[in-house]
């Protein structure tokens, strides 16, 4: 299914312990026509979604990594004429900000935790996804969920991330595109809940670093 014209899909991606690579991110209305104005607008967002703790990578840094948690750069994937290849690809400086909780142990790399983005209308089309890593089991509850107020800072978080972006980047305003419909809605709210997602595919390319047997 193509990609609409006037579109930029932004990749925050990171590392983690083994190799791993993660990436999550959303869509922009609106694209660069020029690769110094696509590493111009990777920079930018980068700056957002960084700042100590009121930023989604900042608040995750400090209430949910461990230190083999990383996030690295900003991409951004230009769609000026539409798709399916993008324009240009920018790409910002490398942060390398890790997580800062070295007391905690790690989850699998395959759990994420899921920002739903919903634009206000109905429908699968018109709702979009971002799973962020996370590596933190402290802040389970009793049940295995993340408490309340951990889902509600989260929001608030992210949903100041993509506020600033409208505010501060303009004309770029985040999106749920969708691809079916060749068409984009502009993000209303960000919704985090408490249950963990699992990312199967992932799991199935993860390396088994080590195994073991005994005799029956």
């Amino acid at each position: 299914m193509p990609i609409p014209n006037q579109v930029t899909r932004v990749a925050l991606v990171g590392r983690s312990a083994g190799g791993e690579i993660w990436e999550t991110g959303y869509w922009l209305h609106s694209a660069p026509t020029s690769l110094a104005d696509a590493n111009t607008l990777a920079n930018s967002l980068a700056d957002i979604h960084t700042t100590t703790t009121v930023s989604i990578i900042g608040y995750l840094k400090q209430n949910q990594w461990h230190p083999s948690l990383v996030f690295s750069y900003v991409r951004v994937y230009s769609y000026p004429s539409g798709g399916p290849a993008a324009a240009f690809t920018g790409q910002s400086t490398d942060r390398a900000i890790p997580g800062v909780l070295a007391t905690t142990s790690m989850l699998p790399h395959q759990v994420a935790w899921c920002a739903t983005l919903n634009t206000g209308a109905a429908g699968r089309s018109n709702r979009g996804r971002s799973y962020f890593p996370i590596s933190n089991p402290g802040t389970l509850a009793q049940t295995g969920q993340r408490p309340t107020l951990d889902c509600t800072t989260a929001a608030q978080a992210y949903a100041r991330d993509l506020a600033m972006v409208t505010s501060t980047v303009a004309p770029y305003v985040p999106v749920v595109l969708s691809q079916k419909l060749a068409s984009t809605r502009t993000i209303t709210s960000v919704r985090f809940d408490s249950r963990l997602d699992i990312q199967r595919r992932r799991a199935n390319r993860e390396a088994i670093q080590v195994g073991a047997s005994a005799s029956v």
